[in-house]
C-alpha cells in the first residue's frame, strides 16, 4: 500500500495533467508543492506555520490547497478535518480545502459554507474546474450591494458614520474574480477607481494648503545639509498597533498572528512601507505639539506647502481617521459588518484590493491628539529616492529602515517653505541668523555633471524658504 509521499507524487502528476487540459486563455491553473503559509489557530498559544502538500493557483490567486494523508492517517484524522478547514478558511482566501488519501477526498468548498463532502478524484476535479453559474454570480453581486448599504445605514444610525456613502451606480463596480472572490473593479493603482474613492471618502475631509512637522534641531540640520527628506519604516514607530490595527479590528473573530512570528515575506513587505507624520493647519505654533514632538519646544516646526496633484497610489498624503473613545471606528465597523455578513449569508468572500494601503490611515483613539496628516510611501521602482538604509530608532531602540527623498523635489507632494524655531530653542535668535546663512550658502551650490564640473542647475530648491521664531513666549522648561 502506498504511503503519504507516494500518494502525493501520484496525485500531483495526475492533477498536473488534468488541470493543464482544463486551462484556457482566461482561466489558467498552476499546481505547486510544499508551499509555506503561516497561520494562527483558535488557541492564543497555537501559532503555527505549515507547508501545504499541494497548492492550486487559478489566475494569480491561491485557489485550493490539498493535504495528502496515508489511508491510516486519513481515517484517524477525519473527525478533525472540519475544524482544520475552518481555521484555514478564516486566515486565507482559499476557496477549496481538501484532505485526501488518494482515493477519498474530503472537500470543503467556501462557496458552500465549507460544508464537508466526500468525493472521488473525478468529482473533485469537476468541482475545482467548474465555472460559477452566471445567475449565482449576479445574485451575490446584488446581495453584496444590499448588505453594504444596510451595514452603512446601521453604523450611521448607531454611531454617526462621519463619512459620505458613495452611491453612484454601485452595481457596475462589483465584479467576480475567477479565483473565487468578489471585489470592486478598477485598477488598484488608479486613485480615481471606485474602491480608492471609497476609502478616501472614509477619511476626514482635507483641503489644507499647509501641513506642519514638529521635529528636532538635529533633524533640521540633517535635512538642510544632505538636501533630503527622510521617512522611516512604520514597523519602528512608537505605536505598537501600526502594523495590524485594522486587521485586528476587521477580524476579531480570529486571532491575528503577531508580527514577530510572521513569515519572512510578511516582514519584508511591512519594511517597504514608510511614513512621516505631519499635522494640520490648526496646529501651527501649537504648544502641545512643541512639547510632544519638538524636543520639549527646543526643536523646530517645518511648514510644508501641500501639492495634492503629486500624489499617487504609492505616495499619499492623507489625514488619519481616529477611532472613538469607546474604540469604535465607524468606517471600519462598516467594512467589518459587511465582510462578516457577506461571508455568513452568501458563503462568499469579498476582497478589498487596496486595503493594505489604506489601512495605514486608521489609528486608535489614544493618538487622536496628534491630528496627524500622514505621508505614506510604499517602496516601488517607479518613484525615485536618493538613499535608503537602516538605523536604530531614537528612544525605542528598534532597528528600522529609512528612505531619503530629495528635499523639495518637484514630484514630491510636500514642499518646505518655512522653518519656525521653538519657544525654547537654544540661542534661538542667533540660530535663526545661522540657519538663514546656511540656506543662502546651499542655494549657491550647483549640480555637478559627469565630468565633475559645476552646472548652471541649482542643487537645492530653497528659493522660497523662510525662517522665523515661535510667537509663544510664556513656556518655561526646567
Amino acid at each position: 500500500m502506498k504511503q503519504g509521499k507516494g500518494i502525493e507524487d501520484e496525485l500531483y502528476e495526475a492533477l498536473k495533467k488534468s488541470l493543464l487540459k482544463k486551462s484556457s486563455g482566461k482561466t489558467k491553473f498552476v499546481i505547486d508543492r510544499e508551499v509555506p503559509f503561516s497561520f494562527i489557530g483558535t488557541d492564543s498559544s497555537d501559532f503555527w506555520s505549515r507547508k501545504f502538500d499541494i497548492l492550486i493557483t487559478k489566475g494569480t490567486d491561491a485557489y485550493a490547497v490539498i493535504e495528502v494523508k496515508s489511508p491510516k492517517s486519513y481515517n484517524q484524522g477525519k473527525n478533525n478535518f472540519n475544524a482544520q478547514a475552518i481555521d484555514i478558511s478564516k486566515n486565507s482566501f482559499f476557496r477549496f480545502i481538501i484532505f485526501t488519501d488518494g482515493v477519498r477526498f474530503s472537500l470543503f468548498d467556501g462557496d458552500n459554507f465549507f460544508k464537508e463532502e466526500e468525493l472521488n478524484y473525478n468529482e473533485v476535479l469537476k468541482a475545482i474546474t467548474s465555472e460559477h453559474p452566471k445567475s449565482l454570480i449576479k445574485s451575490r453581486i446584488k446581495a453584496a450591494i444590499s448588505i453594504f448599504k444596510e451595514c452603512w445605514e446601521e453604523v450611521q444610525s448607531e454611531y454617526g458614520i462621519g463619512f459620505e456613502h458613495i452611491s453612484d451606480d454601485f452595481l457596475k463596480h462589483i465584479q467576480y474574480n475567477e479565483s473565487g472572490y468578489f471585489s470592486f473593479s478598477g485598477k488598484s493603482g488608479d486613485l480615481d477607481s471606485f474602491e480608492n474613492r471609497l476609502f478616501q471618502k472614509m477619511l476626514p475631509r482635507f483641503s489644507d494648503s499647509w501641513v506642519y512637522r514638529y521635529t528636532t534641531l538635529d533633524t533640521l540640520f540633517s535635512t538642510l545639509t544632505f538636501n533630503s527628506y527622510r521617512m522611516f519604516g512604520l514597523v519602528g514607530m512608537n505605536d505598537r498597533t501600526e502594523i495590524n490595527y485594522v486587521d485586528n479590528y476587521l477580524h476579531n473573530d480570529r486571532l491575528i498572528k503577531p508580527f514577530e512570528t510572521s513569515h519572512y515575506k510578511t516582514v519584508e513587505s511591512a519594511n517597504k512601507r514608510y511614513i512621516s507624520s505631519c499635522t494640520n493647519e490648526n496646529n501651527e505654533d501649537n504648544l502641545t505639539m512643541w512639547r510632544l514632538y519638538a524636543d520639549d519646544s527646543k526643536g523646530v516646526s517645518l511648514k510644508f506647502r501641500v501639492h495634492s496633484d503629486r500624489q499617487n497610489s504609492k505616495l499619499l498624503l492623507k489625514p488619519v481617521y481616529y477611532a472613538r473613545e469607546d474604540k469604535i471606528s465607524p468606517p471600519l465597523e462598516v467594512l467589518k459588518r459587511f465582510l462578516t455578513r457577506f461571508r455568513n449569508e452568501e458563503s462568499a468572500t469579498f476582497k478589498f484590493q487596496t486595503l493594505n494601503t489604506w489601512k495605514h490611515f486608521f489609528k486608535p483613539y489614544e493618538y487622536s491628539i496628534e491630528e496627524e496628516v500622514r505621508l505614506l510611501y510604499i517602496e516601488n521602482l517607479d518613484i525615485k529616492h536618493k538613499d535608503k538604509g537602516w538605523v536604530i530608532t531614537s528612544g525605542i531602540d528598534i532597528l528600522n529602515p529609512y528612505v531619503d527623498f530629495k528635499l523639495n523635489d518637484d514630484l514630491f507632494p510636500i514642499e518646505l517653505r518655512e522653518i519656525t524655531l521653538g519657544p525654547n530653542c537654544p540661542d534661538k535668535r542667533l540660530n535663526k541668523v545661522q540657519i538663514e546663512e546656511l540656506i543662502r550658502q546651499k542655494k549657491r551650490e550647483k549640480e555637478i555633471d559627469d565630468k565633475g564640473k559645476p552646472t548652471s542647475i541649482s542643487k537645492y530648491s530653497l528659493e522660497k524658504l523662510k525662517v522665523k521664531l515661535s510667537n509663544i513666549e510664556s513656556y518655561r522648561i526646567p
